[in-house]
């Protein structure tokens, strides 16, 4: 399929399809040749082919449908013609028509690399990931595509799902290497917290964080992951952009003030604790924590200062609860001088 048109279909973390094809030419108009004697046009169906590829190309799924029909109906043997009536029907909504279709595709051609791509990203787009299946069919296209980063994506999401997670790391490297993007840094780093190596995903997070620039959501994410991958720095500099994006967030200052206090900068985590609480003067974990780096300090009436705040907020908090049991472990200490 090297001379055609190529769409394949990728899908990253919670399955995601990529976006329209991309725009190509005008639907294309093919004379038909003049009938031989007998009436019947040689290479019956080849029209209607690339008329149909052509609709593809521009979208125009619905369209191309019938004219795949008059191809499959002159020759049923036509495995590419199959491979685009399955990608067809499949963005029309049919997906059980669309199985059927790559399914019948790979019998007659076996090498058609973007038919089990997308049958193996159609296993994986559903309520209950087919994901074995997926392996099965995505397998043998990597040995026909090996520079194709959709196809490496969806396979490494297929293992991931079977909990392989060193072949699934292999393949994000491998798709990394290809086209390095900030979402496969994401993926790869996500991967690797699902496995239980989140140290091994810090530098991936930290590359990540560099695309996502105004994105809320995936810059608190990132914060977070990196203060678990211990990479304390990052962390900080991950919060302070949370920070400017949303600044009436007590949270984030506090997360980088404890990002600061692992890196031994107790004065600046102090200083994130009071901005969370110049934000919200009622912020029971900054005043938690303020008690803790007091405590630490060696300061016990202001650590108990902090506590007795927290304290008061919600005694019956988890957070109340930690702040009572420092304030009774302080006593205790009192009594046994």
């Amino acid at each position: 399929m090297s001379d055609r048109w190529r769409l394949g279909k990728a899908l990253l973390l919670a399955v995601a399809a990529c976006g329209p094809p991309e725009q190509g030419p005008d639907p294309i108009t093919i004379a038909d040749p003049p009938p031989t004697g007998d009436g019947r046009v040689p290479g019956a169906g080849l029209s209607d082919f690339d008329r149909g590829v052509a609709y593809v190309k521009n979208g125009a799924f619905a369209e191309a449908i019938p004219h795949f029909d008059r191809a499959l109906a002159a020759n049923p043997d036509n495995a590419e013609a199959h491979y685009y009536r399955a990608l067809s029907l499949e963005n029309q909504g049919d997906r059980a028509a669309a199985e059927k279709g790559y399914l019948r595709a790979l019998e007659l051609d076996a090498a058609l690399a973007d038919a089990r791509n997308n049958l193996g990203a159609l296993y994986l787009d559903q309520e209950k990931p087919r994901a074995a299946e997926a392996v099965k069919v995505l397998e043998p296209a990597l040995k026909l595509q090996a520079d194709a980063v959709d196809l490496r994506v969806n396979l490494a999401l297929a293992y991931r799902l079977t909990k392989a997670w060193d072949k699934a790391a292999e393949q994000y490297e491998a798709a990394i290497k290809l086209a390095p993007s900030h979402e496969l840094e994401f993926a790869y780093a996500d991967l690797l917290f699902e496995a239980g190596k989140p140290e091994d995903a810090g530098p991936h997070l930290e590359k990540a964080l560099g695309g996502y620039k105004d994105d809320l959501e995936h810059v608190v994410v990132i914060a977070h992951r990196l203060g678990k991958a211990k990479r304390f720095q990052a962390c900080v500099d991950a919060f302070s952009r949370a920070m400017k994006l949303a600044p009436k967030e007590p949270g984030f200052p506090l997360h980088r003030g404890l990002c600061k206090h692992e890196l031994g900068d107790e004065p600046g985590a102090r200083a994130d604790y009071d901005a969370a609480l110049a934000i919200d003067p009622s912020f029971q974990p900054s005043l938690y924590y303020l008690g803790m780096s007091y405590r630490a300090a060696n300061m016990p009436s202001r650590a108990q200062e902090y506590f007795e705040k927290a304290i008061k907020i919600d005694k019956a908090s988890p957070v109340g609860k930690k702040a009572q049991a420092e304030l009774d472990e302080m006593g205790r200490g009192k009594k046994k001088r």
